[in-house]
């Protein structure tokens, strides 16, 4: 099963950046060494003045908009762009769970930090637990 959330970016000059999260458990199209549990994430992005992302070359053009979350991190963007495998743990589950909650239900959990912030934080630090 494939859960998804929308998060929207904002920037100065520049128009929204809908960021759709798709996280599959478990997907059976993925190999992972020693079948261990895991999530599949991937990311697809849309913008409010009509572009869409749908390739490898449009995500390369969608890093010059800076509400763009890889906008200061194109290298990070570039190479998970086709999505990450993440093995399934603690950390990973807690992680996910944070990103699908809503931004009314996160605020109790992020302090000062926005709900927004606090997610681009999440799928920042994703990379770092991938497979």
């Amino acid at each position: 099963m494939t859960r998804t959330c929308d998060i929207n970016f904002t920037a100065d000059d520049s128009p929204i950046c809908t960021m759709t999260i798709n996280i599959t458990e478990n997907d059976p199209n993925r190999i992972i060494l020693n079948d261990l549990q895991h999530y599949f994430v991937n990311y697809n992005f849309k913008f409010s003045n009509g572009f869409e992302v749908v390739s490898i070359a449009d995500f390369i053009t969608s890093l010059e908009i800076k509400s763009n979350p890889f906008y200061n991190n194109r290298q990070m963007g570039t190479l998970y762009f086709s999505g990450i495998v993440l093995v399934k743990n603690e950390l990973t589950t807690a992680m996910v769970e944070l990103l699908l909650k809503s931004e009314s239900e996160l605020s109790r959990y992020t302090g000062t930090t926005t709900p927004i912030e606090y997610k681009k934080g999440i799928i920042m630090s994703i990379p770092n637990f991938s497979e």
